[in-house]
């Protein structure tokens, strides 16, 4: 009997710890061999006994080491540190936070001001990981960006009629309370943005994380051969393989800083507006490294992911609709056409430019990129209003942004990137630190805020995308 067979024998047999043995005709054959070849390699020789008794494939095996990999390895994931109730979130105030926070670093300590943003701060800091840096600044709950949106949306929906019922007047009447306000703000002009759209694309958003999370995963799988009666020879071994896929918690700073005279403000909702800001500034940065982040100290991006195929155009140039097809053939030859999520990413000048293509030369006037109409109002309010427009490309969804890159080499190239956007994850690291500085730009009049946030960016399944790298408009 092969040395392997013998192995196997004695671990299911006499080395089972009062298992009943098993018999050297029932283990015999290449399959028991895998078996304990496999259980060798992955420290498992224990299972062995269980795995033989229960008369267990080779493939069923390998699908129960997967399950046992991904057990061990990966930290629970936990739920925000704490749960704010709609009422408290309705409380909390970044505007006042902020201003409490200047107020006792300029009294040095002395006047110890207190207020709610403080006391979730400082059930936020019991909770804080301890394999995490800590900068010293205010510890902020972060919340999906789902929930972030409708809390947006019903904060300035609400807050006019919030102001006229505290003040039990029309304060936009004359003689009924509107000579009480200096003045009667209109629209803030919010700044032009790049459009945020992964998960618009349908991206994942894990919350709540402690630790880095390792998604382990089938790289290889086994086949079957037809043979022959009595062939001479052993059926050739195909075996299932697995590996990782690890999504690590990055850094994100940013700084940015506003005048006292607005925090100070109550006649339109200023917090909403600090709010939305420092939520578009790391959201629209996260967005961009999903798609292209560099790696290193930033997390690596789509396009930088080993395993996703990158492709140019057909012709040169301007891509065409066969191109678009193509991509979409690419991923469903990998078998990854089963995820959700599927949809088109590319750049503002893809699109103009695809608005001017026919889709097919027996049509008239059908162009390759399509508009349904207006979408997302709860996206409209994260964007600081108005309407945007999800196109569609060869019947799938397809979003434009800035955030794509424009500049690929040779320094003109254009991306397009098809995939199942519901294998790209993003975790977020259940809170941001923010530290408020007042002294900086006090001859301005300026509150100076940085913030750091711990975020990571992964690709489940790089066979789930394709992309174009040299596309021109």
């Amino acid at each position: 009997m092969p040395a392997a067979e013998d192995t196997a024998a004695r671990a299911a047999g006499n080395g089972g710890g009062g298992t009943a043995a098993v018999t050297v005709v029932e283990i015999e054959g290449s399959e028991a061999a895998k078996i304990a070849r496999v259980a060798k390699q992955e420290n498992r020789q224990e299972k062995l006994p269980e795995w033989f008794e229960k008369g267990m494939t080779y493939e069923q095996v390998c699908a129960e080491i997967v399950e046992l990999r991904q057990r061990d390895q990966q930290p629970p994931i936990q739920r925000p540190a704490i749960e704010l109730t709609d009422k408290e979130r309705k409380e909390y105030s970044f505007q006042r936070a902020i201003l409490t926070m200047a107020e006792r670093q300029e009294s040095n300590g002395r006047q110890q001001v207190n207020c709610f943003e403080l006391e979730v701060h400082a059930d936020l800091e019991k909770a804080w990981p301890s394999s995490m840096r800590r900068n010293g600044g205010l510890l902020v709950p972060t919340f999906t960006s789902k929930e972030t949106l409708r809390y947006l949306q019903r904060r300035q929906m609400q807050q006019r009629g919030e102001d006229i019922e505290r003040a039990g007047l029309d304060s936009g009447t004359a003689g009924a309370g509107a000579e009480l306000k200096f003045n009667v703000p209109g629209e803030f002009l919010v700044a032009l943005r790049n459009k945020a759209i992964v998960m618009d694309l349908g991206a994942e958003l894990m919350g709540g994380l402690v630790g880095p999370i390792v998604f382990p995963f089938q790289d290889g799988v086994g086949s079957a051969s037809w043979v022959a009666e009595n062939p001479g020879v052993d059926v050739a071994e195909s075996n299932l393989t697995v590996a990782t896929v690890t999504l690590a918690p990055k850094t994100l700073q940013s700084t940015t800083s506003y005048s006292r005279q607005l925090l100070a403000q109550s006649s339109y909702d200023v917090d909403g507006l600090v709010r939305n800001d420092l939520a578009l500034i790391m959201a629209l940065e996260i967005d961009r490294a999903s798609i292209n982040g560099a790696g290193g100290s930033e997390p690596t991006g789509l396009l930088g992911t080993a395993g996703v195929d990158t492709t140019s155009v057909s012709a040169g140039g301007a891509p065409s609709y066969d191109d678009l097809v193509d991509l979409e053939t690419v991923v469903t030859e990998a078998n990854a056409d089963v995820f959700p999520g599927l949809g088109y990413a590319t750049t503002p000048g893809i699109r103009g430019r695809l608005k001017k293509t026919v889709a097919l030369s027996n049509t008239v006037g059908l162009p390759v990129w399509t508009n349904p109409g207006a979408v997302g109002a709860g996206s409209a309010a994260f964007q600081g209003g108005g309407s945007r427009q999800r196109g569609e490309l060869n019947g799938y969804p397809a979003w434009a942004s800035a955030n794509v890159p424009s500049t690929l080499a040779p320094g003109t190239a254009h991306a397009i990137v098809f995939g199942a956007w519901s294998k790209l994850v993003i975790g977020d690291w259940a809170m941001f630190e923010l530290i408020v500085d007042p002294y900086r730009l006090k001859k301005q009049g300026m509150i100076e805020l940085t913030t750091f946030q711990m975020v990571g960016i992964a690709v489940k399944y790089p066979a789930a995308f394709s992309a174009i790298v040299d596309a021109t408009k």
